[in-house]
This record gives C-alpha cells, sequence and structure tokens, in this order.
C-alpha cells in the first residue's frame, strides 16, 4: 500500500457515524515473519554502525489486539449483549464486535467498511470513526492485504499503517505506533498537532555570539567554517569544517559548550550524519556520529600508495574521541553539483543512518553507488545503483531510506535486508543539496541548488516552497519543531537561520 489516497484534510466540519458491521471473534496479535539481514546493537564504543536490518517482518508495535488508544470515539458502543455479538447485531458501518461488544472502532480489519463518502478516521480528533474528508484533521487510507512473507499469515495493514515487504505491517507516520489483531494492523497515536518538543538545541544567537549556534569557535576557524549541520536526538549540533589544513568536527551542547575532535588525515570533510531513530522509529536517546573525509582528483589529493590519504566515511569514537577511517575509498567521484565547485562536489555523498541504526552512503566506490556500511567491520554492501551520482538521503520509515539524486530525482530505497527495488518519487529538476523528514507529520523537506527550499507528502505530492535559502547551504531538523538551514563555511560564510515547521495537520 502506497498511501497514495491518505487524506490529511484541516477543515472544520462534522463527524459522520456510519451503518454496518461485521464481528471478530479473535483479537490474538499475528506474528508472520521473522527477523532477516544482519544485526546490530552498535553504540559509540568502537561497534558503532554494524549494520542491522531493522526489518523484523513481524506485526510488531502494540499488537495485543487492544482497541487503539490514540485520541477519543472509541467509547461508542452499542447495547447487545456480549454473547449476542455478531454480523447480525452488530450491524452499523465503522461498528465491530472488540472483547464481545459492539463498539465504533472502524480501525478494525473485521469492522464493516464506512458509509460511502466517509472514511475510516485514525487521527486524534476522531480516533476509529467514520468521518467525512473535510471534517478537520482526518488521516486515513486504504486498507491493503500484504503479500504472504516467509510462508507466515499475511495481514491486513489498515489506515496508519503499510506493508512491510514479509506479510507483515509497521506504523505509517503521522502514526508513531500501531496494534494488531489475528487479521490486520492499524495506526495509533497518530497526532493531529506536533508534540511538544522533548529538547531544544543551543539559541540560535547573532554571528559570533558565543553560546549559541552561531558561536564562531563552532561555525567558523581558518579561512572557512562549518560545511555540513545535524542535530542528535538529545539537541546537542553536529558539524564537520572545511578550512585548509586539519579539519574538525564540532559539537554544541543546547547549555552552548563547543567540543572539537580533530581529523585523522588532511583532506576536507563534506558531510556529517547524527543517528534520528533506532528500531524503525524516529527518536530515541542515541547519539551515533559519522562523517566523510572528501577530495577531488584536481585537489593534488593522493588517496593511495605511499603517502595517501584514502577518503571515506569515519566515525566518532567516543572512547578514544577520535575520527577513525572505517570506509576507505581510493577512487574519486567527481559530480557536477550541487554547489557547483568542483573542490567540495566530489567523493562520497547522501550520508545518514537509517531508523535499522545501519549507516547509509553514496558515491562510495562510485558515482551512483549507495551502500549499507557496516563501521564494525569495515566492511560494505550495495543497496542500490542509480545512473546519476548520490547527492543526499535520510532515513524515510522503517523500511526506506529517500535517496536524493543529481538533477534532482527523489527515490525510496529498501534498507539492508528488505524487500523491493528502488521507487522514482518525483523529480524537482534542481541539485539537491540535502534532503530531511519531519519526524512527525511525515513531510519531506529538500533544499535545491536555487536556493528554494521546498516540501512535498510522502508520496511525492504537493510539492510547494517552504522557505527561499539566504545563501548555498544545507538544512536539518531538530527535536525542537524547527528547520535549520546552515549557509555553508566555504566559500561563503558559515550563518544558521531557522525556521518553525507547521504545527498542525
Amino acid at each position: 500500500m502506497t498511501h497514495s489516497s491518505r487524506l490529511l484534510f484541516c477543515l472544520v466540519a462534522s463527524v459522520v457515524l456510519s451503518a454496518v458491521a461485521s464481528c471478530g471473534g479473535d483479537d490474538d496479535a499475528a506474528d508472520p515473519g521473522g527477523d532477516g539481514g544482519w544485526t546490530s546493537d552498535a553504540g559509540l564504543d568502537g561497534s558503532a554502525g554494524s549494520a542491522g536490518s531493522g526489518v523484523d517482518g513481524a506485526a510488531g508495535g502494540s499488537s495485543d489486539g487492544a482497541a487503539g488508544s490514540s485520541g477519543s470515539g472509541n467509547d461508542a458502543s452499542v447495547e447487545v449483549e456480549a454473547s449476542a455479538c455478531s454480523a447480525a447485531t452488530c450491524t452499523q458501518p465503522g461498528f465491530a464486535c472488540v472483547e464481545g461488544a459492539c463498539v465504533a472502532d472502524c480501525r478494525r480489519p473485521n469492522a464493516v467498511p464506512c458509509a460511502q463518502g466517509t472514511v475510516c478516521d485514525v487521527g486524534s480528533e476522531h480516533t476509529g470513526l467514520c468521518a467525512q474528508p473535510d471534517a478537520g484533521c482526518v488521516i486515513a487510507g486504504e486498507a491493503d492485504k500484504c503479500a504472504q512473507g516467509d510462508g507466515g499469515v499475511a495481514l491486513v495493514c489498515g489506515p496508519g499503517t503499510l506493508c512491510n515487504g514479509k506479510g507483515g505491517c509497521y506504523a505509517e507516520l503521522p502514526c508513531r505506533d500501531f496494534q494488531c489483531d489475528s487479521v490486520g494492523c492499524w495506526g495509533v497515536d497518530c497526532s493531529c498537532t506536533r508534540p511538544a518538543a522533548t529538547c531544544s538545541p543551543a539559541p540560535l544567537g547573532a554571528p559570533g555570539e558565543a553560546g549559541t549556534l552561531n558561536d564562531y569557535a563552532f561555525t567558523r576557524g581558518g579561512d572557512g567554517g562549518i560545511f555540513d549541520l545535524d542535530f542528535d536526538q538529545k539537541c546537542n549540533a553536529w558539524a564537520v569544517t572545511m578550512i585548509s589544513g586539519p579539519d574538525y568536527l564540532r559539537s554544541i551542547s543546547p547549555q552552548g559548550t563547543v567540543t572539537s575532535f580533530t581529523g585523522v588525515t588532511n583532506l576536507n570533510m563534506g558531510e556529517v550524519a547524527a543517528i534520528q531513530g533506532k528500531e524503525g522509529s524516529f527518536g530515541g536517546g542515541l547519539m551515533d556520529v559519522a562523517l566523510t573525509y572528501v577530495c577531488c582528483q584536481a585537489c593534488g589529493c593522493v588517496l593511495s600508495g605511499s603517502g595517501g590519504n584514502p577518503q571515506g566515511v569515519a566515525y566518532l569514537d567516543s572512547a578514544t574521541n577520535t575520527l577513525p577511517m572505517k570506509i576507505p575509498t581510493v577512487q574519486f567521484s567527481q559530480g557536477t553539483g550541487p554547489f557547483g565547485n568542483t573542490s567540495v562536489d566530489t567523493g562520497p555523498y547522501g550520508l545518514s543512518w537509517g531508523l535499522d541504526r545501519v549507516l547509509y552512503a553514496g558515491n562510495v566506490d562510485t558515482n551512483g553507488d549507495f551502500q549499507a556500511l557496516d563501521l564494525e567491520t569495515s566492511t560494505k554492501q550495495i543497496i542500490a545503483t542509480f545512473g546519476a551520482r548520490v547527492h543526499a538521503s535520510a532515513p524515510f520509515d522503517r523500511m526506506r531510506m529517500i535517496v536524493a539524486l543529481e538533477g534532482g530525482e527523489i527515490d525510496l530505497v529498501p534498507i539492508l535486508g528488505a524487500n523491493g527495488a528502488p521507487q522514482k518519487l518525483v523529480d524537482l529538476g534542481a541539485h539537491v543539496t540535502s534532503i530531511v523528514r519531519d519526524r512527525w507529520s511525515g513531510k519531506v523537506y529538500v533544499e535545491l541548488s536555487d536556493l528554494r527550499i521546498v516540501s512535498f507528502d510522502a508520496d511525492g505530492s504537493g510539492v510547494e516552497t517552504f522557505q527561499t535559502a539566504p545563501a548555498k547551504g544545507r538544512i536539518a531538523i531538530a527535536p525542537d519543531g524547527y528547520l535549520y538551514h546552515l549557509t555553508v563555511g566555504w566559500p561563503t560564510d558559515a550563518t544558521i537561520v531557522r525556521w518553525e515547521l507547521p504545527t498542525t495537520l
């Protein structure tokens, strides 16, 4: 199920309860799949980034068969004796027999479909009720019977969930979790308003103001400054520099303390990636951080042989506070964008952690490859090969990464161990400098080389301009609900600005 028909309407109207239901009996959870792929519980202790598929194939979530706990509306019921609840007695659309009672919960796979002109809402405004599509914030989607996987039972993935390719389901944003019975699953905790921030980064500040994100000790130095920006889930900001001589990984805590880690090779640092979640979901307290070393063929770099310094992917080893190279590459891979400068449009690009706690990057060995990287064993595995250079990537959901290619094509790519092939989502018509997904709304935000910052829905529709960047740079989303923009620190002066993201659907 692609959920291209998901409805996210934000108008004011009324809720409509519908008529006819069939009653189910078995509310036990179905668990059709099994673990697959590499496994990992890596951290910053030297085992960071050991590749793990994160594809459990199971029903997962809170699969206890209970009705969802999000919002209101689940207490509606019809006066029918427990022993009498059946298809003949529980007859209103959107109603189902649950634990012997006939209740209004259209999310249940055994509920009769909602009446024509209404949809089953899993959102927090009318949870589990049949609603008119324009009845405020409505989060809906068609149920999809998943293909049977691994010889197990195939579940029906209802509104707020997607098929995982192994016969099971997983939550689809804005739903943060899901529940199941023996027949299928549905989304829960699908809030129509942005949840309260769990933390806030250091204050934005004015350029040069100490203890802020624009503290020169964090953003600038030498003849350049920071070239990429990211936030971990504890609101620490991370950046890598592009300056002459040694480069640095830097962080600034929410309290304004700046820390620097010196690179191990005299190459530029291209990207930084802080982990955005684990076990298939955004959030959590992990602090895994990785970065890239890059250099162009015309820059006088020697990647191999005596005195060579290979470019590649490194990570922060918190035990030693060093940045060891873990995935070296001795191949130059030049591009035509997104920055229009041969000194920086080179080497591995598209570095990001998946929600499976696997690190991914593009152009590792050649332009267009997209690989899963095992930092513990210093090994890699090709996930996809494109006909164009990879420019950026980000975690999309439990099963997929979102990848931007040279020229502006955006693709969804199955993670390590998942089934399927890359799927083109949208073509934005310009080089992409960076891409992120809002962990609440599910919208994707992209900065383009023409300075537009655009957003679009999970199915690639609804492309619109969110902001115009003050200069060419990169974007990141912090847990405080703001989108941050970094004007890159070479050849321009590094400066950070921010905009609040939408708070309602």
